[in-house]
């Protein structure tokens, strides 16, 4: 079967496991797609699992205003093929929280251009690549604080309404990761959110990550 074929299996193996009630929770949270069908996000893996590694099915299925197949084209891609220029690309597709978790996590933070997306995506003007760029960079074990501070800082700076809670999520994860890496990394951590203006972002990073700091 060419990419299209195996795509149309896909999406139909997909579509008997639509749930209109989880389209309806989702869109209660503010989590909207062009189109959804309410499948579970371990489903869609174990569906996608019988496809990859097939990168061009991958970026054919990534390109479709469907939610199943854009999160179903993150678990058929091979980590290992995704180039640096390729990353705007991927970037194009998030568009919501849930497709930033996924696309950090599931794919570009298992890349070798990883360190790359996050540097490059926490210094976008998108709030939900930013947040994606914290979580990739918490999984880059040669990224350290120094690195990132200023971005961060100018970034927390300038969180688009509706994302305060996730964007301080993300913070406290990267900072926790990085801070555990060695004394001084915890020591720069510790730092970077003691100098953060004070406020409800400050008070939930420090909430989050601070305990963590401390062990």
């Amino acid at each position: 079967m060419n990419a299209t074929s195996r795509m149309v299996a896909l999406l139909g193996e997909l579509r008997r496991e639509m749930n209109g009630a989880v389209v309806d929770s989702m869109h209660d949270k503010g989590i909207d797609y062009a189109l959804s069908y309410g499948v579970s996000i371990p489903t869609i893996r174990a569906l996608a699992r019988q496809y990859a590694p097939d990168d061009e099915l991958a970026r054919l299925l990534y390109r479709q205003q469907v939610r199943e197949l854009q999160l179903a084209a993150l678990s058929i891609a091979s980590p290992e093929s995704v180039t640096a220029e390729e990353l705007t690309f991927w970037s194009e597709g998030v568009t919501t929280v849930e497709m930033a978790e996924n696309i950090a996590t599931v794919l570009i933070a298992r890349t070798p251009v990883a360190e790359v997306a996050a540097k490059e995506w926490l210094t976008t003007d998108s709030g939900l690549l930013r947040y994606a760029a914290m979580l990739i960079g918490a999984r880059c074990v040669g990224l350290k604080i120094a690195d990132i501070a200023d971005s961060l800082a100018k970034a927390l700076r300038s969180v688009p309404v509706g994302l305060e809670v996730v964007s301080a999520h993300g913070a406290a994860v990267l900072l926790a990761a990085c801070g555990t890496r060695s004394d001084d990394e915890r020591g720069a951590a510790k730092a970077f959110i003691e100098a953060l203006p004070e406020g409800s972002l400050r008070d939930r990073i420090d909430d989050e990550a601070g305990w963590q700091l401390d062990m």
